[in-house]
C-alpha cells in the first residue's frame, strides 16, 4: 500500500470553473477541517450533492465518481490522503465505487494533522520505512472511519474465507521485510498450511506464495522508482533472502535484471516493453 498524494490547506471549491466529476483511481480520505463545501457524486447516471459542514471525514472508493464544489463564498480547510490500495475491510464497506461521510471530533482532526506530518516526514526522508508508515496511517484512517460510522452501515460481514485471506495478506505485508514462510503466516492467522492454500485458491485463484510474491514486487516497484534505494536495500525491504535471490526473481518476473533496468532509468533509454511490464500489476 502506497501513499500517492497528501496535502492540507485552504480550498475555495466554489470558484469556477468547477472540478469535473470523475474517478481518481485512488482510495481517498479527506477531512473537511473547517468551513463548508459540497460533495457531488454521480450514481446511476444522476448527480447527488451533499452539503458538508466541518468537521467531517469523507472516504471514497478508487472508482467513485465525485468532485468537491461549493458556493462562491465557501472557504474550507482540508487534509487529504490518497492511497493506491485499501484494506480489505474498507474495500468491503465501500466497494470501488462507494463513499461515506462521517462527522469527526476535534481530537480526530488533531490526529489527522499528526498523520499528515508523519507521512510528510517519511516522504522527505525517502527511506525504506516510508511504505510501512503509509500502511500504518492507512490502517489508522480505516479504523477511525469504522469507529465513526453507525454499525448498520457496515452491511453484511465478510465471510470467513475472504476475511482470513485478507488477514494473512495483512500479516505478511506488515512483516514483509522478514521474508516470512508460509508456515509462519499460517501460524499467525491460526490455520494450517494446507487450509491456507485452500483458502487462497478459493479467493485469489492462486497459491499463498504467488500472492505473497506479488506483494514483494509491489514493494520492489515502490523502491525501484524512487531512484534512491540500493538494490541491496530493496532486496532487504522486500523480504528476499539475498541480493542474488532478488536479482533472479526480478529477472524472471520482468525479463530484465534489476541492474539493467536501473541503468535504463538513469540513462533515459526508452523501452516500452520493459516499462509496461514493470509498471503494470504483477501477475
Amino acid at each position: 500500500m502506497f501513499l500517492l498524494y497528501s496535502n492540507r490547506g485552504e480550498r475555495h471549491f466554489g470558484r469556477k470553473p468547477h472540478m469535473p466529476i470523475h474517478s481518481r483511481k485512488e482510495w481517498a480520505f479527506q477531512f473537511i477541517v473547517s468551513g463548508e463545501c459540497s460533495l457531488c457524486v454521480r450514481e446511476g447516471g444522476k448527480v447527488r450533492e451533499q452539503r458538508l459542514r466541518a468537521p467531517v471525514l469523507v472516504a471514497c472508493g478508487s472508482e467513485a465518481m465525485y468532485a468537491y464544489r461549493g458556493k462562491p463564498q465557501d472557504v474550507c480547510n482540508i487534509i487529504v490522503f490518497h492511497f493506491d490500495e485499501a484494506y480489505f475491510q474498507l474495500r468491503h464497506l465501500l466497494g470501488r465505487t462507494g463513499w461515506r461521510v462521517a462527522p469527526v471530533r476535534a481530537v480526530d482532526v488533531r490526529q489527522a494533522v499528526l498523520w499528515y506530518q508523519r507521512c510528510q516526514t517519511a516522504k522527505k526522508k525517502n527511506d525504506v520505512l516510508a511504505p510501512l508508515v503509509y500502511n500504518i496511517v492507512a490502517l489508522e484512517l480505516t479504523l477511525l472511519l469504522f469507529q465513526l460510522l453507525p454499525q448498520q452501515e457496515f452491511g453484511v460481514a465478510a465471510d470467513f474465507t475472504t476475511s482470513k485471506v485478507a488477514e494473512a495478506q495483512a500479516w505478511y505485508q506488515a512483516n514483509l521485510a522478514r521474508g516470512l514462510s508460509i508456515q509462519e503466516v499460517a501460524d499467525a492467522v491460526h490455520v494450517s498450511v494446507t487450509h491456507l492454500r485452500r483458502l487462497f485458491h478459493k479467493v485469489r485463484k492462486m497459491s499463498p506464495q504467488e500472492a505473497f510474491t506479488q506483494m514483494q514486487f509491489d514493494r520492489v516497484k515502490e523502491l525501484m522508482l524512487d531512484g534512491v534505494s540500493t538494490l541491496e536495500q530493496i532486496a532487504d525491504a522486500a523480504g528476499f533472502e539475498s541480493g542474488s535471490a532478488f536479482s533472479r526473481a526480478f529477472k524472471k518476473e520482468f525479463e530484465v535484471s534489476p541492474k539493467v533496468y536501473r541503468a535504463m532509468m538513469r540513462s533515459d533509454i526508452s523501452s516500452s516493453k520493459v516499462k509496461a511490464a514493470f509498471l503494470s500489476p504483477t501477475r
